[in-house]
């Protein structure tokens, strides 16, 4: 069987190897063995996104389609309106089910070409956290009846598509939509990831440490007003740190 793949993600192909950000490649590594061929359709990365390009992937069974520069929303709207029906029935009969990770704003080329083959898995909430965008008040107004137009298209596609979400969330706000939708775990963690210390937080000091992208829709803020409590009531010492990557339009405060 062979699975079709689209994420508004860049990817690259550098000497006949594909590298991609890595908690995107992780996914996609973990899928190979389950099916013959995985056609990727996935985005040229900008110059500047060029170095997120961290993750080689290993399985030999991924082929990489070009589907356009990871320009704006709107540049990529036109360009799928001129450029995606050719591009897509090219493998149109080569694909037996095709995965769309959204939300995403390429969804809809994707289901006019391969339609009962769609399956979509639903990572985020199309218009929660536009609040949180660093944006002017009329291009933010745009975004939102844009997120908005969007998310009421893509639940129509969840009432009659094979649907999987990966919180809690979505499963609760969209079952009633889809009684079938499934909830399941993605995470780019392994058992052999996790180091086990008998001395976790016996000492005087204790370190926090997240990882993931940086932006307050994904409870920083709400972490560090938690901390700031604990560190009020004890005598420790304690230090936070962050890894992870942060996007230009988010909102993000310099202090806090």
């Amino acid at each position: 069987m062979n699975l079709g793949f689209h994420y508004h993600v860049p990817a690259i192909n550098k000497n006949g190897k594909i590298f991609m950000p890595g908690y995107l490649g992780f996914f996609i590594d973990s899928l190979s063995p389950y099916f013959t061929n995985i056609y990727c359709f996935l985005h040229t990365p900008l110059e500047n996104e060029k170095k997120e390009m961290d993750y080689q992937i290993k399985s030999k069974n991924l082929i990489l389609v070009n589907y356009g520069v990871h320009s704006s929303i709107p540049k990529r709207l036109f360009w799928n309106f001129f450029n995606s029906n050719s591009i897509l029935k090219k493998y149109e009969k080569n694909i037996d089910i095709f995965l769309v990770r959204a939300s995403t704003p390429s969804l809809y080329f994707f289901e006019r070409i391969f339609k009962s083959k769609i399956a979509l898995l639903l990572v985020s909430d199309a218009v929660e956290g536009l609040d949180n965008l660093n944006q002017n008040k009329i291009r933010l107004l745009l975004i939102k009846i844009w997120a908005n137009f969007y998310q009421k298209y893509e639940h129509k596609l969840v009432s009659k598509r094979k649907t999987i979400v990966n919180s809690d969330l979505l499963f609760n706000r969209l079952k009633a939509i889809n009684k079938d939708i499934k909830l399941i775990r993605t995470t780019t963690l392994r058992d052999t990831d996790f180091h086990f210390r008998e001395d976790t937080c016996k000492n005087n000091k204790i370190i926090f440490f997240y990882a993931g992208r940086v932006t307050k829709i994904k409870g920083l803020l709400d972490i560090i007003h938690a901390l700031n409590i604990v560190f009020k009531n004890s005598s420790r010492d304690f230090v936070f740190n962050i890894a992870g990557m942060v996007n230009d339009g988010d909102n993000i405060p310099k202090k806090y």
